[in-house]
């Protein structure tokens, strides 16, 4: 369902109190998840998996983190494993093919899925598995040396953009459920509507600015590549959630455009961009005019949106 906020409408709402009216946002969201929890919490039993996905930059990673808080605070033991982490390695003379759009990041071919399934057996038997992990500085994948062994009715939430492809992540039948998460909401000024996608590349310019050593510029010319990707392995496989959840904020638009301005700016100005990633670059940059900006300090160190900044 498609979700509607207008920038005069996220001005007002920030303009007296910003800090909390951020907490106020992020109480929400935290309501939404706690409901969330109590649908899955019958299932547990039958279903110990739960498999979360949706599109790059929709939040996976911190609502798989803070369901697990809401289960584990409850007393219900949970487990998150991140599918990133099973990506494989890509050799340093290829590195240079992901900024040219020859390398297809989205595509599940990226992952081991026989060591996936290995692994996902042996804790579906409570068997102790030591799990990999994916630098994407280096994009090499690494033993962490993190071994997991979950008890009996133990649950463990899979996380990642391939976690609802059936192809990608083999469990048997009836083990597992699963939610799909995305940014929903469109932003709208004048005649003017920005969809979700430009929202999304808003946070993964942030986020691969700071943990990915990729430049705005760099992130926006990836566009085409992982927008394509959702729509040839992500989204076909939204029919299989049982669930969904819109995890936009409507105060991260102003802490976008006071953090990510002026690079999009230069952004806007560079002439080796596809057209697709420059009308993105461009949408972008005359929505922060229409924004009034909003300090990082009110947001709160476990907020969703700190996954990218």
């Amino acid at each position: 369902m498609k979700n509607y906020m207008n920038t005069d409408e996220i001005n007002m709402m920030f303009s007296e109190d910003p800090a909390a009216a951020a907490a106020k946002a992020d109480k929400a969201f935290a309501k939404r998840l706690y409901d969330l929890s109590e649908q899955i919490r019958p299932r547990v039993i039958d279903c110990p998996i739960i498999l979360l996905s949706g599109p790059s930059g929709s939040g996976k990673t911190t609502t798989a983190k803070m369901l697990e808080h809401i289960f584990d605070t409850s007393g219900l033991e949970t487990h998150t494993i991140a599918l990133d982490n099973y990506f494989r390695t890509i050799p340093k003379k290829e590195y240079a093919l992901i900024t040219n759009g020859k390398l297809d990041l989205e595509s599940p071919e990226r992952l081991d899925t026989a060591l996936l399934a290995h692994d996902l057996k042996k804790i579906a038997n409570c068997e102790p598995v030591e799990l990999p992990f994916y630098d994407f500085a280096t994009t090499t994948r690494k033993s962490s040396g993190f071994v997991l062994k979950r008890k009996p009715n133990e649950p463990v939430i899979l996380e990642g953009i391939h976690a609802l492809n059936p192809d990608a992540v083999r469990i048997p039948k009836g083990l597992s459920c699963g939610i799909y998460v995305s940014v929903q909401t469109h932003i709208t000024y004048g005649n003017t509507s920005v969809h979700p996608l430009h929202i999304r590349l808003m946070r993964r310019m942030l986020r691969d600015t700071k943990h990915r050593g990729r430049s705005v510029i760099q992130t926006a010319a990836m566009l085409p590549e992982v927008e394509r990707g959702k729509l040839q392995f992500i989204k076909p496989y939204r029919k299989y959630a049982d669930f969904e959840i819109d995890t936009f904020f409507p105060y991260e638009m102003g802490i976008y455009k006071n953090l990510l301005m002026d690079e999009v700016k230069k952004a806007a100005a560079d002439t080796t961009l596809s057209e697709n990633s420059a009308n993105a670059v461009k949408v972008i940059n005359s929505l922060f005019p229409n924004i009034s900006p909003l300090s990082p300090e009110i947001v709160a160190p476990d907020a969703l949106i700190r996954e990218f900044m």
